[in-house]
């Protein structure tokens, strides 16, 4: 965990490349991502962060007859933000194809124009490697993208058992 918020906290400063968390739900992923966006914000910065899946829904919009902007104009400004965040990347297939080729668009669009990309999944490195074989070939490239693996427990479950003892010393005494 303080390996990935130093990494955090260097990316924040200058954000070069790709980062890329991966950990169990609830280990402080999106947490780190968030607080480099708000910094890079807050330096006269941009940043876009949003989850994945509701970046299909926010696309699918532009479909719809009394959208104001077209399906094009949508996704080439997500795709060339200043600093992107996609939140909560799930295993392959559980979304449609058409998200699939979208999001593969997307990545390797910012990839080959070298925008600093952040990444979270709960995936294990096996699993995305599995899911998604052509990203993962990507970010191995170490000359641009850094992977970090943060293995702690949930923080629901950390703070709901420190909960629950408070309340129960709480009822002992």
């Amino acid at each position: 965990l303080r390996e990935a918020f130093s990494t955090a906290v260097r990316f924040s400063e200058e954000p070069h490349g790709w980062l890329v968390f991966l950990g169990g739900s609830f280990c402080g992923k999106t947490h780190l991502a968030a607080a480099i966006g708000n910094h890079r914000i807050a330096l006269g910065g941009q940043a876009l962060r949003v989850e994945v899946y509701a970046l299909f829904d926010y696309l699918r919009q532009s479909f719809h007859p009394n959208s104001d902007v077209s399906f094009d104009r949508r996704f080439q400004e997500i795709r060339a933000a200043p600093l992107l965040f996609l939140d909560n990347l799930k295993e392959s297939g559980a979304s449609t194809p058409w998200a699939e080729d979208k999001l593969y668009s997307l990545l390797n669009y910012r990839y080959n124009a070298h925008l600093p990309t952040v990444l979270t999944s709960a995936l294990s490195a096996d699993s995305f490697a599995l899911s998604y074989p052509s990203l993962w070939n990507k970010l191995l490239d170490s000359s641009t993208c850094q992977i970090l693996s943060i293995n702690m427990p949930s923080y629901r479950r950390v703070l709901g058992s420190a909960s629950n003892n408070t309340n129960m010393e709480k009822r002992v005494k």
